[in-house]
């Protein structure tokens, strides 16, 4: 028994009269709190457990305050629970798991925290998130503040990265402040079919096949030998387009120039990525094209030739010149 029943359960008294007396209370009293340490009691929505074989129940929400003449009080501390071999950096993500089972607290549905989160650990912690994602925003649901993340260690990644913002770095050169942008970066490399003789004036080149591509919508923004910027231009607002063309050619003698360009579909509108003049005879060369610098942002020049579609076109003037497939390569620089 505990030391409340050993102090209420006694076994001497004053006399016999005092025992006449108390032995019925001491008897029940002594059974009550044996009832209710060994969990057969219910108090309230608390059903007591028995240790070490049942645990405590409680039937309903609990708040804990501060008591008003304490400061600091209210606090909830859980010491019990193990962590097992999660402090091994190498251990597996299912013994991680199965070690979590016994951690110190456990929640079902969830934990919302409105203060701040501080984990104390030695560099042998390990610690496991799985979810479908993670969001980090500024407080008051991410409208108030902005929010920065520290890593003061290596970041490994080994699924895609989605960068909606640049981050940008502040460092110092010679006693000035500068800021690094990092640029979130695409790249689009398309072979064209072009292995003909063309002859003065202005020719459509057709698109062989996508090399490759890391844009979002690729197969449809490059569709049917047209760059549809039009349709597609959440994937390119916002951003800065490098535009680069080579292409293997023969010159004739009277060969004077070889303009590359995106033509308007719907209009008369060129985009000119080069030209070269040529002035006779230069033979079989690579010629490269660019590069052509559009910026698709709010307040910029180029910002209207989004919403439009566009050709990749030749223009020759003075005679004729025969090519070989040639090469269109597209990087994109996001701005945000």
């Amino acid at each position: 028994m505990s030391n409340t029943t050993n102090f209420s359960c006694r076994d001497k008294y004053y006399n016999y009269g005092s025992y006449l007396r108390s032995r019925g209370y001491d008897s029940e009293f002594c059974k009550l709190v044996n009832d209710i340490e060994s969990g057969k009691v219910h108090i309230g929505p608390i059903v007591p457990g028995n240790c070490p074989n049942a645990t405590t129940t409680i039937n309903n929400s609990v708040t804990i305050n501060p008591c008003p003449t304490l400061v600091n009080s209210g606090v909830l501390k859980v010491t019990g629970g193990d962590i097992g071999d999660s402090t091994d950096n190498n251990t597996s993500s299912s013994t991680f798991l199965t070690n979590s089972a016994n951690f110190s607290i456990q929640s079902n549905a969830g934990i919302r925290n409105l203060g701040p989160i501080v984990q104390i650990t030695d560099c042998s912690h390990s610690n496991y998130f799985s979810a479908g994602g993670h969001v980090f925003t500024g407080g008051n649901g991410g409208i108030d503040c902005s929010t920065n993340v520290t890593i003061e260690g290596g970041l490994n990644v080994s699924g895609p990265v989605n960068i909606t913002q640049n981050p940008i770095a502040t460092n110092a050169v010679d006693g000035t402040t500068r800021t690094l942008t990092n640029f979130s970066e695409s790249i689009t490399v398309i072979d064209t079919s072009s292995n003909t003789t063309y002859s003065e004036g202005s020719h459509d080149i057709s698109f062989d096949n996508i090399v490759y591509s890391n844009i979002d919508n690729s197969s449809v923004i490059f569709a049917n030998n047209i760059i549809d910027f039009s349709n597609n231009q959440e994937y390119v607002k916002d951003s800065i387009l490098e535009v680069y063309y080579s292409v293997p050619a023969n010159f004739t003698n009277q060969a004077d120039a070889l303009t590359v360009s995106f033509k308007d579909v719907n209009g008369s509108d060129r985009l000119y990525l080069d030209t070269r003049s040529i002035k006779g005879q230069l033979g079989q060369r690579t010629i490269g094209f660019g590069p052509q610098t559009f910026v698709f942002t709010n307040g910029s020049v180029d910002i209207p030739y989004i919403g439009k579609q566009w050709t990749l076109e030749y223009d020759i003037s003075g005679g004729d010149i025969t090519t070989e497939n040639g090469r269109l390569t597209i990087k994109q620089k996001s701005l945000i």
